[in-house]
């Protein structure tokens, strides 16, 4: 929970009201989701997020990317053993000094302030 605080409060604190919104959603909705599925596979995962965030997906679909690339959450579609489609497989990543420098090159790369 500790890490969650400071990824918000990193958020709030480096960005727009606009970005710092869109990012607060999609972490949560994903800290969410991860609760929720506990490592099972998530279906139509970036619109699931969406959902649970309760944002459009082309929003969401962004800032998703921008999350993963800092390497503050990670995720993989998975296939099953028919090599078919089977889903989304979430991960939180703990809170490291790096992902500072890592999120705010991601965002500077996009030109979000």
């Amino acid at each position: 929970m500790n890490a969650d605080k400071k990824i918000i409060r990193f958020f709030r604190k480096n960005f727009n009201k606009k970005h710092y919104e869109n990012f607060r959603s999609a972490y949560l909705a994903i800290c969410e989701i991860n609760s929720d599925f506990g490592g099972e596979h998530i279906p139509n995962f970036t619109k699931t997020v969406a959902e649970y965030a309760g944002k459009n997906i082309d929003t969401i679909r962004p800032y998703l990317a921008m999350l993963k690339e800092a390497g503050i959450i990670d995720y993989a579609q998975q296939m099953n053993k028919d090599g078919k489609f089977a889903g989304t497989v979430l991960s939180l990543n703990n809170w490291k000094k790096d992902v500072r420098s890592k999120i705010k090159l991601v965002t500077k790369e996009r030109n979000l302030k």
